[in-house]
């Protein structure tokens, strides 16, 4: 590890960035809900992009992966939405 990362980001982030196991157990833990993983995966890839690209990390320890589009059961109706505007307002 580069005297640069342990200055920038200090120490303990940088032994646990390089003792990281993978972002999909990381992500699998922080909720149940997909959408949150998703966020949480794209959070943590920016960021370990961004650390190789400024010479803090030589490589990303997170890997592909693929993500899954779900399709909804239902969508709301004409009524639903304009309650929804109302109760916003």
């Amino acid at each position: 590890m580069s005297e640069s990362t342990e200055a920038v980001l200090g120490e303990n982030f940088a032994s646990a960035i390089e003792k990281s196991t993978t972002a999909g157990s990381v992500i699998s833990n922080l909720s149940i809900t997909p959408s949150e993983q998703s966020h949480a995966y794209v959070a943590i890839r920016t960021l370990m992009n961004w650390c190789v690209r400024h010479g803090l990390i030589e490589h990303s320890v997170v890997p592909p992966m693929k993500q899954k589009a779900s399709e909804r059961d239902r969508v709301l109706s004409e009524n639903e939405l304009r309650q929804v505007l109302e109760r916003a307002q």
